[in-house]
Parts: C-alpha cells; structure tokens; sequence
C-alpha cells in the first residue's frame, strides 16, 4: 500500500450488494463466480487491490445461513483470487440495511426506531 508521502494511487476493489440468499444461489453463483474469474485476471496482469471494500447488503435478511454462504465466497473464491500475501486486515466490511435479522429486533428497539422516524418540526421553539 502506498505511504504517505507516495504518489501512488491508492486501488480499491469496491463491490456492494451482494445479497447472499440460499433460494437465490442458482442465480447469483454464475454472476460471482465470473466476478470472481474477472478478479483474478485483474491481479494476474498487475492490478492488485491495497484495499478491498464490500459495502452494503453482504446478506439478504441478515440470517447466520446467509452468512455462511457470504463467509464461503469470502474462502472459496474472493481470497484465492487476489494474491497469496493479501492481509486480510485490508478487507472493509459495511453492514446496509439488509445484514440486519429483523426478526431479532425487539419491541424496545421497534419503538425507537419509530419514534426517530416520527416527522416533527425541527425549528426551535420560542419562549414565549
């Protein structure tokens, strides 16, 4: 990675919404499996990634099995593809909307949310 005081670019392999869902595997496999194959030739010809960012909806539904489905490509296919050296602390995850399991969320953390997302005036109020 470069320093810096480097003039090096910096390279980000940025990828977002995967959506890992097991009903949907037939669908979305040939699509990371040619990510994956599009990935490794980048790295074979010198375009090697200092940072590796997945934003957003790595899950569908933010359940353990479509974790497990996410932590799979991560193994099988993503890390084998960028080189062998490749720290995995330069791998950035960022939860969306859809890492969250809403089934979990309780009561209290239901009426927070509403009231957060409740429209009110946001002017101050006088003294009067």
């Amino acid at each position: 990675m470069p320093t810096p005081n480097d003039d090096r670019p910096i390279r980000i392999l940025h990828l977002s919404d995967i959506h890992f869902r097991a009903d949907k595997a037939w669908d979305v496999d040939p699509v990371l499996r040619a990510l994956t194959k599009f990935i490794t030739e980048e790295v074979k010809n010198g375009l090697i990634p200092d940072l590796v960012a997945i934003t957003g909806d790595l899950a569908f539904a933010g359940t353990s099995d479509e974790y497990q489905l996410a932590r799979n490509w991560l193994d099988q296919q993503l890390w084998p593809a960028l080189p062998k050296d490749f720290p995995q602390d330069r791998l950035l995850l960022v939860p969306g909307n859809h890492d969250v399991d809403r089934k979990k969320v309780d009561l209290a953390a239901k009426a927070v949310q509403e009231k957060l997302l409740t429209p009110g005036d946001q002017k101050p109020k006088s003294n009067r």
